[in-house]
C-alpha cells in the first residue's frame, strides 16, 4: 500500500529530473518513462496488421506443421512466454526480429493465419488446437467430444450440437 506509493513516488520523481528521461501521464493514474534521444517505437501486439512478408509465413507453416507431428509442440500459455519461448529456438525466419515482433507474431499466426491455436491453456501449433477440433466438429455437425479433442491433443468436456432455436 502506502510503501508502495512512496517508491513508486520517488521513482517517479527520480525520472523526472533527469534530462535523458520523460515521464509521461498515462490513463487511470499511470505513468510511463521514454527515452528523450529516442521515439518511441514500440510494436503493438494486438495490431491486426500482417506485415510479415510471406517467406517467413511458408518458413513458419513448415515448422509449425513438423512441430506439431515431434510430440513437443507445447508453447507456454500466454503470447509473451510462448514468444519468448519461440524466440529462444533461434529460428532462422525470425532472425533479427525483436521479442515484441514476435508476440505480433504470434497474434497474427493465431489470429489471422491459423498456424497457432491453444489446448488446455498452452499455445499449440494449429492442428493440435482445441479450436481446430471445434472446427472439424461443426463441419461436421457433431459435438466436440473428448476423444475427438483428445485426437487433436487437448482434453475439452462434451459440448451438445444446439441449433438456434435450442441457443436462444
Amino acid at each position: 500500500g502506502a510503501m508502495k506509493d512512496s517508491d513508486s513516488d520517488g521513482l517517479r520523481a527520480l525520472c523526472e529530473s533527469s534530462t535523458s528521461l520523460r515521464v509521461e501521464t498515462e490513463n487511470g493514474g499511470e505513468w510511463s518513462v521514454l527515452l528523450t534521444n529516442r521515439g518511441p517505437n514500440f510494436v503493438d501486439i494486438y495490431d491486426n496488421i500482417d506485415v510479415y512478408p510471406e517467406h517467413v509465413w511458408a518458413a513458419a507453416e513448415v515448422y509449425f506443421r513438423r512441430l506439431s507431428k515431434s510430440g513437443d509442440y507445447r508453447f507456454p500459455g500466454g503470447r509473451y512466454a510462448s514468444a519468448r519461448a519461440l524466440a529462444a529456438r533461434q529460428l532462422p525466419f525470425l532472425a533479427n526480429f525483436s521479442l515484441g515482433q514476435v508476440c505480433h507474431f504470434m497474434q497474427i499466426a493465431v489470429s489471422k493465419r491459423k498456424l497457432l491455436g491453444y489446448a488446455d491453456g498452452a499455445m499449440v501449433p494449429y492442428t493440435c488446437s482445441t479450436s481446430l477440433a471445434k472446427s472439424v466438429c461443426a463441419q461436421q455437425k457433431r459435438p466436440l467430444s473428448g476423444s475427438a479433442a483428445a485426437e487433436l491433443g487437448s482434453e475439452v468436456a462434451p459440448l451438445a450440437v444446439a441449433d438456434w432455436e435450442a441457443a436462444r
